[in-house]
């Protein structure tokens, strides 16, 4: 079957690394979407945003085209469970357009045939999409995963967590370090993955943070993870941490942009990290703040870059590696 996903724009060559590693067939890839081919209907898939069946493409960027074809040669069959209620969006470029009513109107009766429901403009089980693309390509798709939940301010979305975890070529004996964690969201993430680990520690500052880590962590019954995850309340330049301990650092620190931070911050945080890591320690670090590669310590070695955008905000995810 072929499928078409969105992930966070900047993340493609990573992107379909994973899905090619995790058996898909990648057939096109596109900025921040991703058509692929797969054996079983893969419903949740934590590095990407949203997963769709593609119903119907067409090599051009015509929706009212599109649409004409649909009902000149309907969709013969959903292979998915059938819903009560579905409604219709209509996408050029990522901005929802209309099309002429008496076409949105057969659209409507198209799509009711096919799924044996009714339609409900507001709210409703399942989701149709027509959707161009300045890559000259249209699509009808049918979304298979849920609206991701609201993150909490500061909070890191699931998937860019995700995506920030497996920048960092995760392996089972890692001793994984996010000293600025906030709610914990690339700890859990990391601890979630396929690749096992030695040990994960989510430092704070914030001990309302630090208890909201710890009661999610008593919540998850698993024996691992009770022995594995370390929480600890702490300024992380405290210098409480063993030297040349951890294999890899993946963290969010304070950017400097939505709260003040001193000038020698990122000096000393930097200079911290070639600290705790042992040699070919991976560190993965998500900022938007400014110089920061002309400031690593000489022991680190630049891996790669992701150029994405946080919240309408330009960042960059840096790898690195400490060389000795």
């Amino acid at each position: 079957m072929l499928f078409y996903a969105t992930f966070i724009s900047g993340f493609d060559s990573l992107a379909a690394k994973l899905l090619s590693r995790d058996g898909m067939n990648v057939v096109r890839m596109m900025d921040g979407a991703v058509e692929f081919e797969a054996e079983a209907i893969p419903t949740d898939i934590p590095y990407l945003n949203n997963i769709f069946v593609v119903l119907r493409r067409l090599n051009h960027m015509n929706l009212s085209r599109l649409a004409q074809d649909i009902l000149a040669k309907p969709i013969e069959q959903l292979n998915i469970h059938r819903p009560k209620d579905f409604r219709i969006f209509v996408s050029q470029e990522n901005e929802l357009v209309s099309l002429p009513g008496n076409v949105m109107h057969d659209l409507v009766d198209a799509f009711a045939r096919l799924t044996h429901s009714s339609f409900s403009p507001r709210q409703a089980e399942a989701e149709f999409w027509l959707q161009s693309r300045s890559e000259g390509v249209a699509y009808c798709l049918y979304r298979l995963t849920s609206v991701k939940k609201h993150c909490a301010k500061g909070e890191l979305r699931p998937e860019l967590a995700t995506l920030l975890c497996e920048a960092s070529e995760p392996q089972a004996d890692d001793i994984v370090l996010d000293p600025f964690a906030g709610s914990g969201s690339i700890p859990f993430a990391r601890s979630r993955l396929r690749q096992s680990f030695h040990g994960i520690f989510a430092s704070e500052i914030r001990s309302e943070l630090v208890d909201a880590i710890k009661k999610k962590l008593k919540g998850i019954h698993n024996s691992k993870m009770q022995r594995s995850f370390f929480v600890r309340q702490q300024d992380f330049l405290a210098n409480t941490f063993q030297s040349d301990y951890f294999t890899t650092i993946i963290t969010d620190p304070p950017w400097g942009i939505y709260e003040p931070i001193s000038a020698d911050f990122y000096p000393s945080v930097l200079k911290e990290f070639a600290r705790l890591l042992k040699t070919n320690g991976r560190l993965i670090l998500l900022t938007a703040y400014p110089g920061v590669s002309g400031i690593m310590p000489p022991q680190f070695k630049p891996i790669t870059e992701y150029h994405i955008l946080v919240s309408g905000q330009k960042a960059t995810v840096f790898s690195w590696k400490k060389s000795y």
